[in-house]
Order: structure tokens, then C-alpha cells, then sequence
């Protein structure tokens, strides 16, 4: 089921990235005027969805190393239990 959330998330912070891009080809395509709020918002969608991919880096990054961490051999205990 997180699957199905993750997969959720990345699709709805694709699709505001996509909105954001149509607003400023807009823009540019058909001279549309650049209001502070349309401004605005697309520096806020675009903040976003850096802060999302550097979230989902540290996410995968912090996961890994706990898997390091706790990794520990199965002979590891008999060893210390023989010395």
C-alpha cells in the first residue's frame, strides 16, 4: 500500500511541475502577462518540487545506512560468546 501512496505523490507533484510549465509557455507562446501571483506561485511549485526530490534522496540515503548499520552477521554473537 505505500506503493500505491508513493506512486500517488509522484504523480501529483508531476502534474503541478506540468501546470507550472504550461502556465510559462503560456507566457511565452502567446504573450500572456506575468502577474505577481502567477510569479509567485511558480517559484512556490518550483521550490516544491526541489524540496521533494532532495527529501526522496534523503529518504532512500538515511534508509540504506540504517540498513548497514543494523546489519550484523549470524556468526557474529557465536564469536563473541566462544572468546
Amino acid at each position: 500500500m505505500n506503493f500505491l501512496i508513493d506512486d500517488l505523490l509522484i504523480l501529483s507533484v508531476a502534474n503541478t511541475a506540468k501546470r507550472a510549465f504550461l502556465i510559462w509557455l503560456s507566457v511565452i507562446l502567446f504573450n500572456n502577462e506575468v502577474t505577481i501571483l502567477s510569479g509567485l506561485g511558480t517559484t512556490v511549485v518550483i521550490s516544491g518540487v526541489l524540496l521533494y526530490n532532495k527529501a526522496q534522496e534523503y529518504d532512500k540515503r538515511s534508509s540504506s545506512e540504517s540498513l548497514i548499520i543494523n546489519f550484523q552477521p549470524k556468526f557474529y554473537d557465536k564469536k563473541i560468546q566462544d572468546a
